[in-house]
């Protein structure tokens, strides 16, 4: 597997990441508050908006969650 073909430089992620972004704004969050919510540390989300984590189904479902949106749209969007 080369360095262009991890999960974390795909297009992919990279769409992901942003919405973990917008959701997290929009929802009036700190990375703190998200990471508090989530009940995991502060650099879990900084490094999931950062680009250096990817992220499982279920984490993304909890953090739409935790951001107020429907998992669903997730999806969708």
């Amino acid at each position: 597997m080369g360095a262009g073909d991890k999960a974390v430089d795909r297009h992919e992620h990279d769409v992901l990441r942003t919405l973990v972004r917008e959701w997290r704004t929009r929802a009036g969050l700190s990375q703190r508050e998200l990471s508090a919510r989530l009940s995991r540390p502060h650099n879990f989300i900084v490094k999931v908006e950062g680009g250096t984590r990817g992220l499982q189904i279920v984490e993304a479902l909890d953090i739409a969650r935790a951001c107020g949106q429907d998992p669903l749209r997730f999806f969708q969007e």
